[in-house]
């Protein structure tokens, strides 16, 4: 590894066994085991929230709020699940392949799917953004229908 002062940035020797493997580590390894721990962390709160749902069964709480619990962790779970894909993927399929083109969709597409895929998972599963991105709508056709 060497660092490149015209453009500030460290570059990996791929020549160099010891620096693809500390490459590996540092990237693939880092991001991997953030993606297994947000969805391990997932795990456990849906089943503190079901242990914690069965324990205050008596009291009466109001679907809204449940609802929103349950989307919540649908949320986060989905969100860990295509972290965990997408750098499955991103990082073991495309160095697999030889073509430009499929290397080409396998990283930078890729990258950029994922991460409208996490937008979209905060639309479907988040009522407030819902909620906060309804009312712009319907205050920009407001304005637009009024003028």
């Amino acid at each position: 590894m060497y660092y490149e002062d015209e453009i500030w940035m460290f570059w990996i020797d791929e020549t160099d066994p010891t620096c693809v493997t500390w490459s590996w580590i540092l990237d693939y390894a880092k991001n991997l085991s953030c993606a297994v721990f947000n969805c391990s962390l997932d795990v456990v709160t849906i089943v503190k929230l079901q242990y914690t749902r069965r324990r205050i069964k008596s009291f009466q709480r109001s679907q809204t709020i449940r609802k929103r619990e349950i989307d919540f962790v649908k949320q986060t779970f989905v969100q860990g699940i295509t972290a965990l894909v997408a750098n499955g993927v991103y990082y073991l399929a495309s160095g697999l392949s030889q073509n430009m083109y499929i290397t080409f969709m396998l990283t930078t597409f890729l990258w950029g799917s994922f991460t409208v895929t996490d937008g979209m998972t905060i639309l479907i599963y988040n009522s407030e953004i819902q909620n906060s991105v309804l009312r712009r709508k319907n205050k920009t056709l407001a304005l637009t229908t009024t003028t």
